[in-house]
């Protein structure tokens, strides 16, 4: 848990009013403090254990910073500024939160009437030649997601291996903001259990299951969402690691380090490589393989793992052998050099006839790597199609002229690659004009002419087409991974056509469990129809009950993109009730729109696999959407939280397989979200509220009344003065809530006129700091900070006398545990007895030793058998004793000395009988020396 807690500063300004709130950070250990609800440790599920900080019911990731948020009415702190902060734990890379208020840090101004700025912390003067005028200079936010340290959209690469096995693993990363998508690829009977990305230090960033369920054709998916963009930077910097865990090796002896790929050919086919000698383990390859632009010709290149370190100036040259299958009959052969720096063979192989280009498309052709002067090691592995977990896809959109009265057609095709070559395939049409008789796989037109792949109408029927393409040629596979192909669709009278560009879209975990949603141009709308567009959406409610959402749309003009807006509606709640809720989604960025939406009330997330729910896409001055659909969500939230229709609460475990859970809490048949807040039914003057699934309650402070005959009003808890007579030393603040027949409404409760209290912030608890009033006639609620004393001392040195003060005092006098025994001890005469131990912890005393100490007491510790420790001062401070050894200056005289009565040495000459060579600095010489030399 966080190790402050916070009872601090804030400074809020309306249009009519100013409220303030004293701010200070103190230790956790102090007792009567109310922490705030932040876990530096805890983890996301095992399947997502993404490192990052929880506070207040919010994600934030390694390094983000951002305000703490009261709520209403008193908002966002801006004075304090949490950090989210990176600590190895473990073998673990977690988060901690770190508060720390800036407000004496802000620098002084030089003009007669400083400014507070919206959104601000700091005064400012205001800019010359203005009046009330003021330039607005945003805050910083902590979830504000820049991307500017990731690297750019790239592909990586990694050959896995282990220096006791002979099973070896590739994987290719795609990083496409904000996660990174992967696909491994093992060789047989390789049966990997989790797979961890790690830093140079072997410290695990992130962590995912293997189970057998997604190990399919020895290939895993996954992807790292919402990457921190710490490991981003070293992303870019190839200087993050993979590493796979077995059965048979749990600490993950299986590692590769994830590099760049240099050349970035447009992969069509890959090989994993294995070592044909048994003996060399730890010795692995991994090809990448594209068509050459003639037809008959291929660049290859193979990257290597755990290869001898040889002499550089010796040159190594390795063989590169294509081969047959079925009879190891040698197609072509070639030699390389193998550079000695990053151990990586490069090469083309020309003049292969059709037919070889057709093995080589249906994976019948094996690639063998020889190597000569003196590092004799054969790697061989057969060639396959390109070992991704991405999919293929084709958002249809209507090209009829003219467009017909019923509405323009819309449709989505996905394809995927097979293991052996093929090309499966996945289409559905809506709102087509008749039935189609031709659906052709073409290549993008060049000079005119397009190339017809496959037609596949006649696996249409109902909507839908499903199929797979087993006739593939290289330069089709080709075609597709580079996004070169197209799908077009026309019926018998050419009266409705359509079409769509073939698109490759990364792994998604939803991918696995649903089809795209079509979302249709509205018919209902006025807009002109000279151009038609279709979009297709995915959604998921993910194990953390998060929506994540990816939204593709295509047919329009880029400028027309810029100004299109999702918005995710829903219409039902967990009762059927009709509602109008609406989410705005991410905007359009390359056709796309991409993100996750937190924090779902709990009827939506209840009621959202049930109900109905829409997404409208609408351009900037349009009334009505453009695109409309209805769309199913993937529910992965639902059987983790939910047992019976009803939440279940999980207690708070900083464990590494916690869940994420909706925090809810039960009292008196009712149910409260985290952060909200009640009257307790069951003791009078006691408020309540829900803190990640767990209820704290509090009684209620009262504040002290600065009138000589205060009077308790029926229903209210605290005294106050007579009704109708306002302190006059208060000024107003702020006009919270009003109500012109019973009184005023703050709290979850009616306040009668007159009524004074603390106002109760969960999850804080009541503040200290701050005094409400109902004030009489009016009905408003005036909200007014106490004004505290000027110090006299520092900060370090002030204290609160009573835990439940809101000012600091300084203290009268620095007092010795000799002192104070005697003060214990003496008799007070007029002034009253002397107060008991107990009395003097109540007041934030310590306990120290045998001793009960005052709050601000001083005093050097006793060490049986040593005595006094002169050179030790402990300070007792609001219950909490520290003891810190006095610091001594670095002496820069070659002799120095020291008496019993001293702490710290002194210089000295040679005359002095005590002198002694000062060391420190002697040894500080040696060390320079050592340098020179």
């Amino acid at each position: 848990m966080l190790n402050f807690n916070l009872t601090g500063l804030l400074l809020l300004r309306s249009s009519s009013s100013i409220v303030c709130l004293i701010l200070i950070l103190l230790p956790a250990t102090q007792a009567g403090r109310i922490p705030l609800v932040a876990d530096g440790d805890f983890h996301t599920p095992e399947r997502e254990k993404l490192p990052g900080c929880h506070f207040d019911g919010h994600f934030y990731e390694l390094e983000d910073t951002w305000h703490p948020d009261l709520g209403p009415p008193f908002g966002i702190m801006y004075c304090v500024r949490c950090d989210c902060l990176a600590l190895p734990k473990k073998g673990q890379i977690t988060g901690k939160v770190r508060c720390r208020n800036f407000k004496h840090e802000c620098p002084k101004t030089d003009c007669a009437e400083p400014v507070l700025l919206p959104n601000q912390c700091c005064k400012v003067c205001p800019p010359r030649g203005t009046s009330n005028k003021v330039a607005v200079v945003p805050a910083h936010h902590g979830d504000d997601r820049t991307l500017q340290d990731s690297p750019k959209s790239s592909e990586y690469l990694a050959v896995i291996s282990s220096p006791t096995s002979r099973h070896v693993a590739r994987a290719i990363l795609n990083f496409e903001p904000p996660g990174l998508h992967y696909s491994l690829q093992f060789s047989a009977d390789f049966r990997p259990t989790s797979v961890i990305f790690q830093d140079e230090d072997g410290n695990a960033l992130y962590t995912q299951t293997v189970d057998g369920e997604h190990l399919q054709n020895q290939k895993f998916c996954g992807v790292w969402d919402r990457i921190p963009r710490m490991y981003r930077r070293t992303l870019g910097k190839e200087a993050l690691q993979i590493s796979i865990t077995t059965r048979e090796d749990t600490k993950g002896g299986y590692k590769g380090t994830i590099i760049l790929k240099k050349n970035q050919l447009d992969e069509t086919f890959s090989a994993l490589m294995t070592a044909k000698d048994s003996r060399r383990n730890g010795l692995a390859g991994a090809a990448t393989i594209s068509p050459g632009l003639d037809g008959n010709s291929i660049d290859f290149s193979i990257f290597l793992q755990g290869m001898p370190v040889v002499r550089k100036d010796v040159k190594q040259v390795a063989t590169i052998v294509l081969e047959k299958v079925d009879d190891r009959s040698v197609i072509r052969e070639t030699t390389s050099a193998v550079s000695p720096k990053n151990f990586e063979v490069t090469g083309r192989m020309a003049d292969l006839t059709n037919q070889e280009m057709k093995w080589l498309a249906r994976g019948r052709l094996t690639l063998t790597l020889r190597f000569s002067n003196g590092a004799d090691f054969d790697l061989s592995g057969p060639i396959a199609t390109k070992a991704t977990c991405s999919i293929f896809q084709a958002v249809l959109y209507d090209v009829s002229r003219p467009k017909p009265y019923s509405g323009s057609g819309s449709g989505v095709a996905i394809f995927q690659l097979q293991p052996d070559g093929g090309i499966s395939y996945k289409l559905q049409l809506k709102n087509f004009v008749g039935r189609p008789t031709h659906m052709t796989i073409e290549t993008n037109p060049r000079k005119g002419r397009r190339r017809v792949v496959d037609d596949i109408a006649g696996a249409y029927a109902s909507g839908w087409a499903n199929g797979t393409y087993s006739k593939q040629q290289s330069r089709d596979l080709q075609n597709l991974v580079s996004d070169d192909l197209v799908i077009s669709i026309a019926n018998e009278h050419s009266a409705g056509r359509m079409q769509g560009q073939i698109k490759q879209i990364f792994y998604e975990e939803v991918q696995d469990h649903a089809f795209p949603n079509i979302l249709s141009e509205n018919p209902n709308a006025s807009f002109l129809r000279d151009v038609s567009g279709t979009a297709v959406a995915w959604m998921r409610l993910d194990e953390n009950c998060m929506l994540n959402y990816h939204v593709f749309v295509d047919g329009y003009a880029d400028a027309y993109v810029k100004k299109l807006q999702g918005t995710l509606v829903y219409s039902y709640d967990q009762h059927g009730t009709p509602v109008r809720k609406q989410v705005q989604l991410e905007v359009f960025k390359k056709y796309k729109s991409v993100g996750r939406v937190k924090n779902l009330k709990n009827d939506v997330l209840m009621g959202m696999p049930n109900g109905t729910v829409e997404v409208w896409i609408t351009a900037t001055g349009e009334v009505e959407p453009r695109l409309r659909g209805t769309v199913n969500i993937v529910d992965e939230c639902s059987p983790k939280h939910r047992i019976g229709g009803m939440e279940t609460i999980i207690e708070d475990q900083p464990s590494l397989n916690a869940l994420v859970p909706i925090y809810t809490c039960q009292y008196a048949d009712k149910t409260y979200e985290d952060g909200g807040s009640w009257k307790s039914e069951h003791k009078e003057c006691t408020m309540c509220s829900c803190q990640r699934g767990r209820i704290v309650c509090e009684e209620m402070i009262c504040p002290k009344v600065n009138c000589r005959n205060p009077v308790k009003l029926d229903g209210e808890c605290c005294p106050t003065c007579q009704p109708g007579v306002i302190p006059a030393a208060q000024p107003k603040v702020a006009d919270t809530a009003v109500n012109t027949s019973i009184g005023c409404f703050l709290d979850k409760k009616w306040h009668k006129p007159g009524a004074t209290w603390h106002p109760y912030i969960p999850p804080f608890g009541f503040s200290r700091c701050a005094i409400c009033t109902c004030t009489p006639g009016l009905n408003t609620v005036n909200c007014t900070r106490l004004s505290c004393p000027a110090l006299t001392c520092s900060d370090a040195e002030a204290f609160r006398e009573a835990p439940s003060d809101c000012c600091r005092k300084c203290p009268a006098e620095s007092f010795t545990a000799a002192s104070v025994r005697r003060g214990l001890n003496d008799t007070m005469g007029d002034e009253g007895a002397a107060k008991t131990p107990e009395d003097i912890l109540r007041e934030g005393g310590c306990k120290f030793q045998t001793e009960t100490l005052k709050n601000g007491a001083e005093w050097h510790p006793r060490v049986q058998p040593f005595g006094v420790m002169n050179c030790v001062s402990c300070r007792c401070k609001d219950g909490k004793s520290t003891c810190k050894r006095q610091k001594c200056p670095k002496l820069s005289c070659p002799l120095i000395r020291k008496d019993n009565e001293e702490c710290c040495p002194r210089c000295t000459d040679s005359s002095d009988p005590k002198a002694r060579p000062n060391r420190r600095l002697n040894k500080g010489r040696r060390k320079q020396r050592r340098r020179r030399e």
